[in-house]
C-alpha cells in the first residue's frame, strides 16, 4: 500500500500533475516515503530561491508525529550540547560559518535518525503563475486587497503545497501543528488569517475532507515557539537551500529513463553545501525519507510536472 494519497481533483492543474509524479515515482520505490498518520502531525517548512537571479524557488516541507519528535529530541540534545551549546541556529546560507561548518555533517547524521518524511517543491522562476485565473477573485476572503502580485502568488504557492503534502500524507481527523518560516506571506495577523482560510480551500478541492481536523501554525519568530523549533526547521531549510543549487544537475524530465545514476563526479563542481547534502543523500539510509517534486519548462517552454528522488542505497528499493 502506498504512503502517498494522490489528489483526484485533476481540474488543481499543475497541484494534480505533481500529486500524480510523486504517487508515480512512489509505486517505483515503494519504501520512499513513511506513514505519519499516528498520532499529532508535526510540520516545518522552509523556503528558498525567492532571491532576484534566482533559476528556481524551492518550497520544502518536514512532516513528522508528535510521538516521533519527543523521541528524537534526547539526540538532539546531545547534538546542540557538542556543536552549538551557544544556541545558534543551523541554516544553509550560514553553513559557512565555522562552527556551524564543523556541526554540519553531525547534524544531517542526526537527521538520518528522525522518522519523517521531506517533500520539497522546485519550481522553475520563469513560471510566473502556477495558477490560470485570477486567486484574488477566486478566493476575495482570503486576501485583503493590498497585497502586491508576488505576495500574492507566494502566499497561494506556500498554502497549495502545504495543502497537497497534507492531502497526501494527513489523515483526515489528524491534528496538525505547521511551523513556517517568517516571510511576507505570513508577514501580518491577516495574511496568516488570509493563507489559513486559503488552505482549507485548497485541501478540500484536494481531498474532498469536509470535517479535517484543525491545523494549528505559526512562525517562527513566534514568542511561543520552544528552542528545539529552530532545529527541526533548519531541515526543509538545508533542503531547499541545497536543491536550488543542485537543480541544474539533477535529471531534467526522464522521458524514457525511470531511474538516473548520478555519481560524486556529477556535483563536484557545486556549491560545497549542496554538494554535502548530496554526497549525503545519495548514501544515506537513515529513518529520514524525501521526495522532489519539480515544476520545469519543456523546450517549447510548456510547463511539466516531474518527481524524483535520491535512493541511496536503500535495500528496499
Amino acid at each position: 500500500m502506498q504512503t502517498w494519497q494522490p489528489t483526484s481533483a485533476e481540474e488543481s492543474g499543475y497541484f494534480w500533475a505533481l500529486s500524480d509524479a510523486i504517487s508515480i515515482v512512489e509505486s517505483k520505490f515503494p519504501s520512499m516515503l513513511v506513514p505519519v498518520r499516528d498520532g499529532e502531525l508535526c510540520i516545518f517548512s522552509d523556503y528558498s530561491g525567492q532571491h532576484k537571479g534566482a533559476q528556481f524557488e524551492a518550497y520544502s516541507y518536514l512532516l513528522v508525529t508528535e510521538a516521533e519528535v519527543q523521541a528524537w529530541l534526547p539526540l538532539r540534545d546531545a547534538w546542540r550540547q557538542n556543536y552549538l551549546p551557544d544556541g545558534r541556529r543551523l541554516s544553509f546560507k550560514k553553513l559557512r560559518e565555522n562552527s556551524r561548518n564543523r556541526a554540519f555533517l553531525p547534524f544531517l547524521d542526526l537527521c538520518s535518525q528522525l522518522k519523517g518524511n521531506v517533500v520539497t517543491f522546485l519550481v522553475d522562476s520563469r513560471i510566473e503563475r502556477i495558477a490560470d485565473f485570477d486567486v484574488k477573485a477566486a478566493f476575495p476572503d482570503c486576501f485583503d486587497g493590498a497585497e502586491s502580485d508576488f505576495t500574492t502568488e507566494k502566499m497561494f504557492r506556500v498554502a497549495g503545497f502545504l495543502a497537497l503534502v497534507l492531502a497526501g500524507l494527513r489523515r483526515e481527523d489528524q491534528v496538525s501543528n505547521w511551523v513556517s518560516d517568517h516571510d511576507e506571506a505570513l508577514e501580518t495577523h491577516e495574511r496568516r488569517e488570509g493563507l489559513a482560510k486559503l488552505m482549507a480551500y485548497l485541501i478540500f478541492g484536494f481531498a474532498g475532507w469536509r470535517h479535517p481536523a484543525d491545523c494549528y501554525f505559526g512562525t517562527t519568530e513566534s514568542k511561543y515557539t520552544l528552542d528545539w523549533y529552530e532545529d527541526l526547521s533548519a531541515i526543509p531549510d538545508i533542503f531547499a537551500g541545497a536543491y536550488c543549487k543542485l537543480a541544474a544537475t539533477l535529471p531534467f524530465r526522464f522521458r524514457n529513463r525511470s531511474i538516473q545514476i548520478l555519481t560524486s563526479e556529477d556535483i563536484a563542481e557545486q556549491d560545497d553545501r549542496a554538494s554535502t547534502v548530496g554526497r549525503w543523500l545519495a548514501t544515506n539510509d537513515g529513518q529520514l525519507r524525501h521526495v522532489l517534486a519539480r515544476l520545469e519548462l519543456d523546450e517549447k517552454r510548456d510547463v511539466r510536472a516531474t518527481a524524483q528522488f535520491m535512493a541511496g542505497w536503500r535495500k528496499s528499493c
